[in-house]
């Protein structure tokens, strides 16, 4: 049954992150490519920041799986999930950093 739940938890949600674009009404993907006076420093700059926002997602779906896991546990699962949710919290802020430092660093490349 544990098994089962997991499998309907993990279609719902790849199913929910697949269809939320759509039903908004929001662009899927930014487009990546340069266009008219677009030099390759903002080309980077979005794709760098396309990949840490796709690694931010995941570290939350992580985070909130975790958390579901410490909820549903009981005590032998409780500090696994916690190690988990650390992790994590962890991986959130690693992220989060990335994301400064690039595009700091990428405008002081660009000069902007």
């Amino acid at each position: 049954m544990k098994k089962f739940v997991q499998s309907a938890v993990a279609v719902v949600s790849g199913v929910a992150v697949t269809l939320v674009p759509r039903i908004v009404l929001a662009a899927s993907f930014p487009v990546l490519t340069p266009s008219n006076g677009t030099d390759i420093n903002a080309v980077l700059q979005r794709v760098v920041n396309f990949i840490l926002g796709i690694a931010g997602g995941i570290a939350v779906i992580y985070l909130i799986w975790a958390g579901i896991q410490y909820i549903t546990g009981g005590a032998k699962g409780a500090q696994a999930a916690k190690d988990a949710i650390v992790n994590a919290i962890i991986g959130v802020v690693v992220i989060l950093l990335s994301y400064v430092i690039v595009n700091a660093v990428i405008a002081a490349v660009s000069g902007s």
